[in-house]
């Protein structure tokens, strides 16, 4: 979908430039989000690091992540599902985690480099697509992306249905991500501001999200809906799940 057709006008936190990538797979119909048909989640999240080891990173905590996580998916009129309510049709996983590739990764070469196995991972959180066709410009701002140090949310979707019998099939994804220089705490709403229009539809190619991209974007604000936590999944698991 083009960005245009995703974009609409409204305000938006003011804040950092974003970096969204967003892509789906195949979603059968009853689980796309539309007029009539609202669209109940579970929802989960973890943490993970890639490339280099970086001390002293700190995350933002747990709960300010499923605040402004579950506050975006409200406005894109998605419903927290709680009990005795509708059951969920889709789970949420919403990936928090940084990136640190400012110091280069060895290259190919370099297999028993922890960046050699992450950096598939970390071009799926860009969007870095080899059948894309990029202007020179674009291309480029996207290869320093892939190659300097960022924060990233990633929120995935599952079809719940799938996984009562044991199987993950991914619906869709779509994954924020700034540079180390903005404060990730504070920028976490305007992050998901960013790539909330995107949620559950494709993105041609990554965009690179100001205040001016923001400020069209459309969202509803409904009630917020809160259940009882959910188990922390596997990081590990995580991992699978962005680098497909």
């Amino acid at each position: 979908m083009a960005l245009a057709e995703a974009l609409r006008c409204a305000p938006a936190p003011i804040g950092a430039e974003v970096l969204v990538a967003a892509d789906t797979m195949a979603i059968p119909d009853g689980l796309r989000l539309g007029p009539g048909n609202p669209i109940y989640y579970r929802f989960a999240q973890t943490q993970q690091s890639l490339g280099n080891i970086v001390a002293g990173i700190k995350l933002p905590a747990a709960a300010k992540v499923e605040s402004a996580v579950v506050a975006e998916l409200t406005k894109q009129g998605f419903v927290r599902a709680k009990t005795g309510g509708p059951n969920p049709s889709i789970y949420l996983l919403a990936v928090v985690g940084d990136a640190n590739f400012t110091f280069g990764w060895g290259g190919a070469s370099c297999r028993s480099c922890p960046e050699f196995k992450d950096k598939p991972i970390v071009e799926a959180i860009i969007g870095v697509n080899e059948a894309q066709t990029l202007s020179s410009e674009k291309r480029e701002r996207l290869a320093l992306a892939d190659n300097e140090d960022r924060y990233y949310v990633t929120v995935i979707a599952f079809d719940v249905a799938l996984m009562a019998r044991k199987e993950k099939r991914v619906l869709w994804r779509t994954s924020m991500s700034i540079r180390f220089s903005d404060d990730f705490e504070v920028t976490l709403p305007t992050m998901l501001a960013s790539g909330g229009p995107f949620f559950g539809r494709d993105l041609k190619e990554p965009e690179f999200m100001g205040d001016s991209e923001r400020r069209k974007a459309d969202v509803e604000i409904g009630d917020l809906i809160v259940v009882p936590d959910e188990k922390k999944p596997d990081s590990k698991e995580s991992k699978k799940e962005m680098g497909r």
